[in-house]
């Protein structure tokens, strides 16, 4: 909790909703994140290997020494976009390693953080109804898991 208080205090977003457009904005402007929609970067995923892995999950980051690309589900609602780019920026602001150079334990430690950090930034964003923030984070555990089993026989 307190990370994400230093969060809200460091972009100045005090006593008001994280709107789609601030949390973009972050991202983008303030690190130096570029966001990709996936219908719009599919060449670009073939391109880093992760065509396949975009069928699976949501939202995910890819860096390497000279990119810092978000790339996120064009086909979700403005609702599930704010939740991952959240999220997404949870492992941005714990400072979390790629998937590729962790093992399993750490991948789920750094998707359970992730997960808080976004459940905290968005709960306080939102009046939804509890039964719908626990489906969000049931179908993002899913995802992981998913990914998680089809990493393991493809290994």
């Amino acid at each position: 909790m307190k990370n994400e208080k230093l969060f809200i205090k460091k972009y100045q977003l005090e006593g008001r909703k994280i709107t789609l457009v601030e949390i973009e904005d972050i991202i983008i402007n303030k690190q130096g994140i570029e966001i990709c929609e996936y219908q719009e970067s599919e060449e670009e995923l073939k391109i880093i290997g992760f065509l396949d892995y975009s069928k699976y999950a949501d939202s995910f980051i890819y860096t390497d020494k000279n990119h810092r690309i978000l790339f996120i589900n064009g086909n979700i609602s403005e609702e599930n976009r704010l939740f991952l780019l959240l999220h997404e920026e949870g492992h941005v602001w714990y400072n979390h390693q790629p998937f590729a150079c962790i093992n399993d334990n750490l991948k789920l430690e750094n998707e359970r953080e992730a997960d808080n950090f976004a459940n905290l930034l968005f709960k306080r964003n939102s009046n939804l109804h509890r039964l719908r923030y626990f489906i969000l984070i049931a179908i993002i555990f899913i995802i992981v898991i998913s990914t998680m089993i089809i990493n393991l026989f493809i290994a």
